[in-house]
């Protein structure tokens, strides 16, 4: 028998033994990689395979991703693969067996090709918005592409997610009741955030125990609602973290009712919000401050307010209107003119050129979390330099199956463990 027709054999036993269902991992040092699993069973003839993923159908064009491999085991093969996370779609694995060296006269090489779909991993359809990437574990985060991914979050409220893109939302939303879950928000913003009038909560109602990391929100000419009690996260966030967000939103009372009104929350209870800002229009009716208007028993270290807060008959504040004083809750935290004071800590900057200037955040780290940009302050009407987080400062699209910052480094993945 000649040995390409052996190579061929051993393929065909390959892709009996193989599932194609997009799967996550998350690998050291890499920004949520994920792709497919491939359980695989080498030739006893030859060690030496390329594995290509095409787009559509057949195995033509050029390769989405392609890996040369020396394989002498029977294993799980992990291939970082850049698939679609918004919609199923249509992929071909070719899997070639090269000759082994000094055979390369006597032996062919052999490929065999195999189409496969993905398909939502979290038990739901995805026209209901069920997830194309992650097992929603804290290693395999789901992957959070659209509005319909975004209200999902509903049906899986205690998940861990990751948002791959900026999202735009349309029409009005409906907050999401509950969540216990993390969010990392990839250093992306969800866009237009609206709720409606008289709503209480914005993007979720009550939290409690989640986190959440590297999300940005901008409502400009959409204003996120004239709510009772909310902030744009939401109204009580109870044991939470937040960690380098920020909000650009428009956020109004009310009318007639003794609303309260934060950049972020209502309420933050046993929550630590660090390393975020606040740039929005905020107007309360009973309370209103930059960032929440309670903090209960709470912690705020390194953020900012350039927000413009009118209203609050029952109090305003410049990062929050009341907190549980125990121990002192807001440190190193600023915020630009406005009210004259901020219960529970921070500093009122009156001159806006101080924003632009390092040495007015002592002990920020400016190394890894901030840089000097760009931010609106509405509290003046106008642009300022101020700090910005790394996080939302890319450029173009990424390849996640890189470290970020990195060369091109695919040869180090490869094997799922």
């Amino acid at each position: 028998m000649k040995w390409g027709a052996l190579l061929v054999c051993a393929l065909f036993a390959f892709t009996a033994h193989t599932a194609f269902a997009a799967q996550g991992m998350s690998a050291a040092g890499y920004e949520k990689t994920y792709g497919i699993n491939i359980p695989f069973t080498p030739s006893q003839r030859t060690s030496r395979y390329t594995f290509a993923v095409y787009g559509g159908e057949t195995a033509g064009g050029t390769a989405l991703v392609q890996k040369e491999l020396t394989i002498t085991e029977a294993q799980t093969l992990f291939l970082a693969l850049p698939y679609d996370y918004a919609a199923p779609e249509t992929y071909t694995l070719a899997v070639t067996a090269h000759p082994m060296p000094g055979r390369e006269g006597m032996d062919k090489a052999a490929t065999k090709t195999s189409a496969f779909t993905t398909a939502p991993t979290c038990g739901h359809t995805a026209d209901a918005g069920g997830y194309l990437a992650g097992d929603g574990s804290e290693q395999s985060p789901y992957v959070v592409s659209t509005q319909a991914q975004l209200s999902h979050l509903r049906q899986h409220s205690a998940a861990c997610f990751w948002q791959s893109q900026d999202i735009t939302l349309s029409g009005t939303w409906t907050s999401i009741p509950t969540f216990s879950g993390s969010y990392d928000g990839g250093g992306h913003i969800i866009y237009d955030l609206q709720v409606a009038n008289s709503a209480e909560g914005a993007l979720f109602q009550d939290v409690t125990g989640a986190s959440f990391s590297r999300l940005g929100f901008v409502s400009r000419g959409a204003d996120v609602g004239a709510v009772y009690t909310s902030g744009t996260l939401g109204r009580n966030l109870n044991q939470c973290t937040i960690d380098q967000c920020f909000v650009d939103v428009n956020i109004y009372g009310a009318p007639n009712r003794g609303s309260d009104v934060g950049g972020f929350a209502k309420a933050l209870n046993d929550t630590t919000i660090t390393n975020s800002y606040s740039a929005s229009t905020l107007s309360g009716n009973a309370l209103c401050a930059g960032m929440s208007c309670y903090l209960q028993n709470g912690t705020m270290n390194n953020c900012y307010s350039v927000s413009s807060i009118s209203g609050g008959s029952a109090g305003v504040g410049g990062l929050i209107t009341t907190y549980n004083p125990v121990n002192p809750k807001v440190t190193n935290s600023y915020w630009l003119l406005g009210p004259a004071s901020s219960p529970g800590g921070g500093v009122r900057i009156t001159d806006k050129a101080l924003f632009g200037q390092e040495a007015t955040f002592a002990g920020w780290d400016f190394e890894n979390i901030w840089t000097m940009g760009t931010v609106y302050a509405d509290v003046i009407g106008e642009e300022i330099t101020a700090p910005v987080l790394r996080a939302f400062q890319q450029t173009g699209a990424r390849d996640y199956s890189l470290p970020q910052g990195a060369e091109d480094e695919t040869a180090g993945l490869g094997f799922s463990e």
